[in-house]
């Protein structure tokens, strides 16, 4: 991964990573054993990055985690809802009233 690349693109970006450490499912069946792994998942805000770490926060002002880079296998920008905007959609626009 290029860290100047992941700097410009990502500093002070609300981003999902994943991480490469894996969550463990065990489910007895009748079948047998089902052992399910996949890769743990966090969200915030990187705030700050050194040649090991990066820095995360729930906020955009305060770092909460610190992430080694050797472990991040991804990373995603995560888009804000814009939930004002979704209720308004919902509602039609009365009749008479558009232009006024």
């Amino acid at each position: 991964m290029n860290r100047e690349i992941f700097k410009n693109t990502f500093l002070g970006e609300e981003v999902e990573l994943l991480i490469n450490m894996s969550h463990k499912m065990v489910e007895e069946t009748q079948d047998g054993t089902l052992i399910s792994e996949s890769p743990l998942a966090t969200t915030g805000f990187i705030l700050d990055m050194d040649d090991e770490y990066c820095y995360l926060g729930k906020t955009p002002d305060e770092v909460t985690k610190a992430i080694r880079f050797d472990f991040i296998i991804g990373v995603e920008i995560v888009k804000a809802k814009d939930l004002f905007n979704d209720v308004l959609d919902e509602f039609e626009v009365p009749e008479g009233s558009q232009g006024n």
